[in-house]
């Protein structure tokens, strides 16, 4: 056991990430970490703080080493189990599915009914794209009659819709909305109303996505929405006067940014990308908006904050020593001012996408309590026009370093577009980056399932479906 001061420091930190100050746990974590590198528990600890900053390379780093000792599954086997989910946590979001279920399949033969692994596996067996096996794993655990595990019953309908059988997650889905969790009872709502969407019922579909924001906003505290004028306000002052900084120094990797509003397609630029064998994804960083809030007086300088910046992508790309690092955080458009004094060289690619799909698209996916706009169509609409805004004058600024992907364009012509993207980024055409369904990279926002098929416009005018909605659009 640590000693008693480390045992505080550790109590500590578990009370600030049960409360979501994750910055402030990792503070802790990393101190404690360094001075008992080899303690089981404070692995755990720091591991958990690092993944939920988004760092799964350092995560990995922290826990392999524990893992790698002979004695921890015979003295510590609960421990080991707990060990090995963080583990699959990390190869997951570095897009490792198949090391995230060796890792999830050890964790189980200690633990072999315990719900997370047992979720976290059959979910990580349909990003693969190996439904019966993921059907093997959840099928025993889900009782026809009687009580269900919200995460087993909401991977098991997520599996019936990816195999066609969306009436059959819809009876499951049925049961899972009245669950006492109001986040599991979201997370249901809105995989119901896709259900009944791809089963011929807008109407119904509709009523689930707007039952789906309810119970989202209840577990967020009923949260009221910001402004998104204060947005485009701090994002348009951000620019003014702003030049993009030279180049980074030789043997750096080059930052890309990926902005535009939610659901505007920046997964699947993303995926395209990563397909790359030059290229490190990043995933939904929080690097950015990190160090932009410790820039100033009492804080840090632009130069100490790019460090930063880049050493946390570098800890959580796709691939190690990678030319190009993607961050694809969406939000980042009203940074994008102060992304230019602090990230050398770094570009930028933005989407645009029909505003109503968009705003559809938003209004129908469990996102997270940031975006409570999404609950109203009308808020959203608003929002996007305040993005659009912020963006239309960061394009003036960042000039040769700004490409603006049409999504429309990208899914029915995908070729050209393709080739004009990589071109941006400094990368030579691959024919990879065309099916990034091929490869093995699985991303872990909610366009997982959509970003695992073949790029297609399916989704374009998906709106018409509910136009009675947009009649004042």
């Amino acid at each position: 056991m640590p000693p008693t001061n480390a045992q505080q420091a550790a109590a500590q930190a578990q009370r600030l990430l049960r409360s979501g100050r994750f910055r402030q746990a990792l503070a802790i974590t990393t101190a404690l970490h360094r001075s008992l590198p080899d303690t089981p528990p404070i692995a755990a600890l720091h591991a958990e703080a690092l993944l939920q900053v988004g760092m799964p390379r350092a995560a990995a780093a922290a826990l392999d080493p524990i893992l790698a000792s002979p004695i921890l599954g015979t003295q510590h086997p609960e421990l080991a189990a707990t060990l090995r989910v963080q583990r699959a946590r990390a190869a997951s979001d570095l897009g490792r599915a198949e090391d995230a279920v060796d890792h999830l399949r050890a964790a189980l033969e200690t633990r072999p009914d315990w719900p997370e692994a047992l979720r976290d596996l059959g979910e990580r067996l349909i990003d693969l794209g190996r439904p019966d096996e993921a059907d093997r794993v959840l099928a025993p655990h889900a009782d026809p009659a009687g009580t269900i595990d919200p995460g087993i019953g909401l991977a098991i309908a997520r599996l019936r819709r990816t195999v066609g059988r969306s009436d059959e997650a819809a009876a499951i889905l049925e049961r899972l909305v009245e669950a006492p969790d109001p986040h599991a009872r979201a997370d249901a709502w809105f995989m119901l109303g896709a259900c009944r969407e791809q089963l011929g019922d807008p109407a119904g579909a509709f009523e689930a996505y707007r039952r789906g924001n309810a119970a989202r906003a209840e577990s967020a505290g009923n949260r009221t929405p910001v402004d998104p004028g204060v947005w485009e306000s701090r994002g348009l002052e951000a620019l003014r006067d702003a030049e993009p900084t030279p180049d980074p120094p030789a043997g750096s990797a080059r930052i890309v940014l990926i902005v535009g509003v939610p659901r505007s397609g920046t997964s699947l630029v993303e995926q395209i990308l990563a397909a790359h064998p030059r290229v490190g994804a990043c995933g939904e960083s929080q690097a950015l908006p990190w160090v932009v809030s410790r820039l100033g007086p009492g804080g840090i300088g632009p130069d100490r904050a790019s460090a930063i910046y880049r050493e946390e992508l570098e800890a959580a790309a796709s691939r190690p020593g990678a030319e190009v690092l993607t961050d694809k955080n969406p939000m980042n458009l009203f940074l994008l001012g102060i992304a230019a004094r602090i990230v050398p060289g770094v570009r930028v690619v933005r989407l645009r996408r029909d505003p109503r799909d968009v705003c559809l698209s938003c209004f129908a996916s469990p996102l997270k309590a940031d975006h409570a706009y999404a609950r109203d169509l009308d808020d959203c609409r608003r929002f996007v026009g305040s993005a659009d805004r912020v963006m239309d004058a960061a394009a003036g600024v960042f000039g040769a370093a700004w490409h603006e992907v049409v999504y429309e364009d990208l899914v029915r012509e995908p070729e050209p577009a393709i080739r004009a993207l990589l071109s941006h980024a400094g990368l030579k055409f691959d024919e990879r980056c065309l099916h990034p369904e091929r490869e093995g990279r699985v991303t872990r926002t909610i366009s997982r399932d959509q970003v695992r098929s073949e790029i297609n416009d399916a989704s374009v005018g998906r709106w018409r479906r509910f136009a009675e909605h947009f009649t004042n659009w």
